[in-house]
């Protein structure tokens, strides 16, 4: 619930009440930074109690986590489940103070390092976390480290163009500019990704060959643009006014104080703008709305985000000339005492890291691997069968990269009903009721986040003789 001004307690109250019975995620503000609202305090603690009585609910918060400290995060005591995606552009220190003027990385980093465990502390289990990075000339080097990142705080990463800059100079640093090198960059992050297990949503290639040009027209030409946002999750934003806006961008549906949230919820509106997209002619403002094409094959019309960066003046050299492209002038932007401020600060965090836990963490990393690895190969010469479980990203990852495809796997289990008799890495996937029937020897827990409770859940196995394992 957004916008510049300050919405009262009045309708806050009034506006939480009325959502709650419709919602499956619920955010204080969507743009902006939710812990500087004058009213913190007041909203905090009602949203605390409100999401206590309503388990069902997600707290997903967006946030610069400037803020975000261990104090500011105590109204979520006894909450159960929270997501928080968190904007950060870069995890280079003069990158990010480039973008996040005037931010300190090293802050902010600890704040994002420190936020599961000062969750789980609170007592929460269903943690979600998501870095945002809107990637340009400045920061598109940056990306690998944020994946690395990512690992290291078990988060996935969540890439976009920029839309609707306003200045000139950071209209001058969309990659729409650089097809080619920003296909063949991102596609060696999309690697990255995946041998570091960590989930990555980028947005469609460029197009640049004829046939793919002809193929990001024909996606409207054979309806097949979707909005997300329309048809699935939302957001719903409330603005401090009333007005009930139905996506990211200002289409407004109604007002709460003139109608019932329930009425706008259900407005005979949202089929005239979904039957528009899905013909291929997106209403005003969708009709220039870039989460329109996250679904297309391609990127194009530079149009889609508010841009004007004609075809005929892109440079599609996979690898240009970034001194004379301008991929450094950023750094001109910061005066001689901002660049030493903050390499002294960053520094002095990677320093202080270093002495604690960076090196012993990496180290361990490899260490683990060889275990599991070592771990493995005795099931595979003891002939052990084995059941994994839950049948998701971790261990996709764990059968591809190590010897675990080389064990006398029985199936995997999910508690999705939907998966059920389904095909996952090419074994079967079973109901957990039916796991005892297997008799497996080993019941593998593929998660890393979730990994106690599942144990918790599956204690019964061991009565079988079914050993639980985590790795």
């Amino acid at each position: 619930m957004s916008n510049d001004s300050t919405m009262t307690m009045e309708l806050f109250r009034h506006a939480i009440n009325e959502i709650m019975p419709y919602c499956r995620s619920v955010c204080l503000a969507g743009s902006g930074e939710f812990l500087t609202d004058p009213l913190q305090k007041e909203r905090l603690t009602m949203l605390g109690n409100t999401l206590r009585h309503h388990p069902e609910v997600m707290l997903y918060q967006t946030t610069n986590a400037s803020l975000l400290t261990a104090n500011n995060l105590l109204f979520l005591k006894g909450v159960r489940k929270v997501g928080f995606t968190i904007s950060i552009d870069s995890v280079d220190a003069l990158t990010y103070a480039s973008i996040r003027r005037p931010g300190t990385l090293s802050k902010v980093q600890e704040n994002i390092r420190l936020l599961r465990d000062e969750l789980h502390a609170l007592g929460l289990e269903d943690i979600h976390i998501r870095l945002n990075v809107v990637i340009m000339k400045r920061n598109i080097f940056s990306l690998p480290d944020v994946l690395r990142f990512a690992r290291e705080i078990h988060a996935a990463v969540y890439v976009d163009h920029p839309q609707g800059f306003g200045h000139d100079d950071l209209h001058q640093e969309s990659l729409f500019r650089f097809p080619a090198f920003s296909n063949a960059f991102l596609d060696k992050c999309q690697e990255l990704a995946e041998i570091l297990n960590v989930p990555f949503q980028r947005p469609p290639p460029f197009a640049i060959y004829p046939e793919e040009v002809e193929k990001y027209y024909n996606a409207s030409k054979e309806k097949t643009l979707y909005c997300y946002q329309l048809n699935k999750e939302g957001p719903i934003q409330i603005q401090a006014n009333g007005d009930v806006s139905v996506c990211c961008q200002s289409l407004v549906f109604g007002n709460l104080h003139q109608q019932s949230f329930k009425e706008i919820f259900f407005s005979p509106r949202y089929t005239k703008y979904r039957e528009a997209i899905a013909a291929g002619h997106p209403l005003p403002p969708c009709n220039h709305c870039r989460h329109l094409y996250r679904t297309a094959p391609y990127l194009y019309e530079s149009s889609a985000y508010d841009l004007n960066i004609p075809p005929e003046s892109r440079n599609l050299d996979p690898e240009p000339d970034l001194e004379k492209e301008g991929f450094l002038d950023w750094l001109d932007e910061l005066s001689e005492k901002q660049l030493r401020h903050q390499l002294r600060q960053d520094y002095l965090a990677k320093g202080k890291r270093l002495l604690t836990l960076g090196i012993t963490e990496e180290i361990a990393s490899f260490e683990q691997q060889k275990r599991m690895n070592d771990t493995f190969s005795s099931w595979i010469l003891e002939k052990l069968r084995i059941v994994v479980y839950p049948a998701g990203r971790q261990a996709a990852w764990l059968m591809r990269h190590t010897l675990l495809s080389r064990t006398n796997i029985l199936g995997f289990s999910d508690r999705n009903v939907e998966m059920y008799g389904k095909s996952f890495c090419g074994y079967s996937v079973i109901a957990p009721s039916d796991i005892p029937g297997l008799n497996p020897d080993i019941f593998l827990v593929a998660s890393d986040l979730y990994k106690d409770q599942i144990c918790q859940d599956f204690a019964h196995l061991k009565s079988t003789g079914t050993k639980i394992i985590t790795l």
